[in-house]
């Protein structure tokens, strides 16, 4: 009983450090960190996913960040809106928005699993690394259906996240605690949902010794 208790708290605190290790970040540069990754990234939206949306797209992203991803995609659809748990970064991504004078992208903070509301539809939903940061795949199920319900009949649903080749492992370090889905476990909660995969691939140079890399995929609401 006394391990059950212990194992229950530990869940709960790696729950707690996976939420909020983004939320506490004050300063990120996906590019200086993770250089292939954003190359990568970038590469698969221009050539995969963008092609697959229609001239005036209106697009979801949750889980934005800095909003360094949106900037990209900006210029190649009608409208972003963009939602983080993060206040630092939405104050960075409404700087650097009002730097470049992008007008297409609004910011909002907020939690996604509880901010997907209203009669408003969209082209796409993207997700970039959010699922990595949600331990518990209910949590994600409830995501994945209520972006669902935003989706347009054939909309597009752009993922990214931290995955494992051979089985789901759960990495900590510090204050930073997430969740590395096997790839067939990943698959299965939006196959689950109704699904069509149209694009995966690698975006990291190189798969861990423990099978972990980084990696997208491209589904179409069925």
């Amino acid at each position: 009983m006394f391990r059950f208790i212990k194992n229950k708290i530990k869940e709960k605190l790696l729950e707690h450090k996976a939420k909020n290790n983004w939320k506490n970040w004050s300063v990120y540069s996906y590019k200086d960190i993770f250089p292939d990754r954003y190359y990568n990234q970038i590469k698969a939206a221009d050539e995969l996913y963008l092609p697959l949306l229609p001239k005036n797209a209106k697009v979801l992203d949750l889980g934005c960040g800095d909003g360094w991803f949106d900037f990209k995609i900006a210029p190649k659809v009608a409208h972003i809106d963009a939602i983080d748990l993060s206040e630092k970064f939405i104050r960075i991504a409404k700087d650097s928005q009002n730097v470049n004078k992008i007008k297409n992208i609004n910011f909002m903070v907020g939690e996604v699993d509880k901010n997907i509301s209203g009669d408003k539809l969209y082209d796409s939903v993207m997700c970039m690394g959010l699922f990595t940061c949600i331990l518990k795949d209910s949590v994600v199920n409830k995501i994945i259906n209520d972006l669902t319900a935003k989706l347009k009949s054939e909309g597009i649903l752009f993922v990214k996240d931290s995955l494992n080749k051979y089985q789901t492992t759960y990495f900590e370090n510090g204050d930073y605690a997430a969740i590395y889905r096997s790839e067939t476990n990943y698959r299965d909660l939006f196959f689950n949902i109704g699904y069509e995969l149209l694009h995966e691939g690698h975006l990291s140079d190189k798969v861990s010794e423990e099978g972990g890399f980084s990696g997208f995929k491209i589904f179409r609401k069925l």
